[in-house]
């Protein structure tokens, strides 16, 4: 019994001090890395395809289109146009949201972001390269001061992703389900 008080009012103290003393968290979007050094600021979607294109050591980065703040999509590719892509986001108005890309027929994927709040910039590299994500303008000041700036547009760029690797845990999963099913087929047999 007192073992077990010792253990609750050491517990207590830890959390007190963890709730006390925590580091604010990183303005950096998750599953991103980012944002990239070097990266061209807004308005600039070749020297980004170009840079992005250095930066993953490729030639087949392509700039996909802008979602706007008030949620128009401009200059979107010709070519996905064609397939039925759609750009879409929430929280579009604010410093954070969400966005999803439609791929329709295509094998594209977005593998990075660039986010726009007033007349500065921030590119992040997706890792995996994904349809939906967040975004955030924490990254972002606003000239000198230290606001951050709502969200002007973000810029979507990808690469047609041509084939998966398998995960371990899913050929894991798969292959324990095969085996299951031997055994049961097994038992039924005997």
């Amino acid at each position: 019994m007192v073992g077990n008080m010792r253990f609750f009012k050491v517990a207590a103290a830890a959390i007190f001090a963890m709730l006390v003393f925590a580091v604010p968290a990183s303005a950096t979007i998750a599953h991103t890395t980012g944002p990239l050094a070097g990266a061209p600021g807004q308005n600039s979607n070749n020297d980004v395809v170009a840079f992005l294109n250095a930066y993953l050591h490729v030639s087949d980065v392509i700039y996909v289109g802008k979602l706007e703040g008030n949620g128009t999509v401009e200059n979107l590719n010709s070519i996905l146009a064609n397939e039925g892509v759609t750009l879409s986001g929430t929280g579009l108005t604010g410093k954070f949201g969400t966005w999803t890309f439609n791929q329709g027929t295509s094998t594209y994927e977005i593998i990075a972001i660039q986010v726009a709040g007033g007349s500065h910039a921030a590119t992040y590299l997706l890792t995996p390269p994904a349809l939906t994500g967040d975004w955030n303008t924490l990254d972002i000041l606003a000239g000198a001061s230290s606001n951050h700036p709502d969200l002007s547009h973000l810029e979507f760029y990808a690469r047609k992703i041509t084939t998966r690797a398998p995960e371990p845990a899913s050929l894991l999963l798969f292959g324990a389900g095969l085996a299951g099913i031997r055994l049961r087929s097994r038992k039924r047999a005997a």
